[in-house]
C-alpha cells in the first residue's frame, strides 16, 4: 500500500486514492467525491489495475476511469451544489444582532432540518450544507442531526461544508 494507490472501500461502493499513510493502521483517502477521510487500512482493498477482475477481488462495482480525477470529483460536487443549504445567519435573518449565539445556532439547525426534510421528500440523491468553518459548533450540531437521520456525509477539505447523500 502506497500513496497514489487506487482503492475500494470494503463496506461501501465508493472508491478512492491513497493520499497519505497516517500510521501503520490509518490511511488518509481522497474518495471519489473529492473528500478526504481517515480510515483503517483494514477497511480498503488496493486495486492493482493489471489484475482488476472479479476473480481477483470478488464482486467489485464497475469503475469509471474518471473516478480518480479531481475534475470528476469537482463535477460531482458542482452537481450536488445545485441543492445547497446555506446556513450563514445573514441569509436566514435580517437583523441577527439581537440574538445570542445559542439562539443563532438554534435558528440555523431548525432551518437546516426543515430543508433536509424537504429534500428527503424529493428525488434528490445528494446535497451540500454550507455551515462555514468558524469554531465548529454549528458543524457539530449539523453532523449530529445528520447522524440522527442516518444520512451518509463527508466534510469538505476546507471544513466549511458537508456533502450529504440521501
Amino acid at each position: 500500500m502506497k500513496i497514489g494507490d487506487f482503492v475500494v472501500f470494503k463496506n461501501d461502493t465508493d472508491t478512492g486514492i491513497i493520499k497519505e499513510i497516517v500510521s501503520e493502521r490509518k490511511i488518509k483517502i481522497t474518495n471519489s467525491q473529492g473528500f478526504d477521510e481517515i480510515i483503517l487500512s483494514s477497511e480498503i482493498i488496493v486495486i492493482d489495475k493489471k489484475f482488476n477482475q472479479v476473480s481477483s477481488y470478488g464482486a467489485i462495482p464497475a469503475f469509471d476511469k474518471h473516478n480518480n480525477s479531481s475534475e470528476f470529483s469537482n463535477e460531482k460536487i458542482k452537481k450536488a451544489s445545485k441543492f445547497k443549504i446555506d446556513l450563514h445567519i445573514e441569509h436566514l435573518v435580517k437583523d441577527f444582532s439581537q440574538y445570542s449565539n445559542d439562539e443563532i445556532i438554534k435558528i440555523q439547525v431548525n432551518f437546516c432540518e426543515k430543508q433536509i426534510n424537504k429534500i428527503l421528500k424529493s428525488n434528490k440523491e445528494k446535497f451540500i450544507i454550507v455551515h462555514g468553518i468558524g469554531m465548529g459548533v454549528l458543524k457539530k450540531e449539523i453532523h449530529n442531526l445528520l447522524n440522527e437521520l442516518s444520512l451518509r456525509y463527508y466534510l469538505s477539505n476546507d471544513g466549511g461544508s458537508t456533502l450529504v447523500f440521501v
